[in-house]
């Protein structure tokens, strides 16, 4: 039985590290598997993460429309055919951040955001949640204010990855790297809504700097980003069951096992 899997977490988490470690160990056990993220991975999705650069002012309730019309793209030509096909589904981001940043951070209210998440998802929601918890000031100490790379000075084999996708400050790389691992350009050829059994080259979209959805709640105050935090708990609390959290300032190998543990007991069922 094919699962479905969904990272959440505030920007500077993590989520996208440990989206590709996880999905490294689904490829190297010669498991079918998809990676995905939100938004993305479809045409459309593309185009809202494009738009989303631009900084373009919307209300709390068209941004809301847009992440749903995006999510039900996904859902329609990504997800459910991948999971009907047999292939396991991994996502950055899904239906916990609408719920987290417009029901909570915007204050539009669960009883707003729920019934169109409904619609979005047409009931294909994740196996397992996976909530990488750390409080706003640890999480965007991590990050560099120039290139949004995540400042580390640990060494690369520390993480267990190939030099390319270790968590490391875009202006600590010297230019043949830097042009490796690429500067988040969201470009659609980053390897996520691959179906293919091929390694994608996922270089430009695993490294955990700050995504386009985080640059846009960026400069949001402290209170908003409590709130969000405060949400992602809530929900958690709420379904245990499907909700895993860790705590994400542990080391980003330890947190790859602790995900494998819990994600190997559901392919096992």
């Amino acid at each position: 039985m094919a699962v479905f899997v969904a990272f959440e977490g505030v920007e500077g988490s993590g989520k996208s590290t440990q989206v590709h470690l996880l999905y490294e160990r689904m490829l190297a056990r010669h498991l079918p598997v998809v990676k995905i993220r939100e938004p993305g991975s479809t045409p459309l999705g593309d185009h809202l993460r494009s738009w989303l650069k631009e900084e373009a002012s919307t209300t709390p309730r068209a941004e809301l429309f847009l992440f749903c019309a995006a999510r039900n793209q996904l859902v329609t030509e990504v997800i459910r055919p991948a999971l009907g096909n047999g292939s396991h589904v991994i996502s950055d981001r899904y239906s916990g951040s609408t719920i987290a940043y417009q029901a909570h951070g915007r204050g539009l209210g669960e009883e707003v955001v729920r019934p169109l998440l409904e619609l979005a998802t047409e009931g294909v929601e994740p196996d397992l949640y996976v909530l990488l918890d750390v409080d706003r000031d640890a999480a965007s100490g991590m990050f560099c204010a120039y290139c949004h790379g995540v400042k580390n000075s640990a060494p690369i084999d520390d993480y267990g990855a190939p030099s390319e996708y270790a968590p490391l400050c875009f202006c600590s790389m010297d230019e043949e790297v830097m042009e490796r691992v690429g500067r988040r350009t969201g470009s659609s050829q980053s390897g996520f809504g691959s179906l293919s059994g091929k390694e994608p080259d996922v270089r430009s979209g695993s490294v955990e700097s700050m995504d386009d959805e985080g640059q846009r709640f960026e400069e949001e105050p402290l209170e908003f980003h409590q709130r969000v935090r405060d949400g992602y708990i809530g929900l958690a609390k709420a379904d245990p069951e499907t909700w895993l959290v860790l705590d994400a300032t542990k080391s980003p190998e330890e947190l790859s096992d602790l995900i494998w543990e819990r994600v190997q007991a559901l392919l096992s069922r």
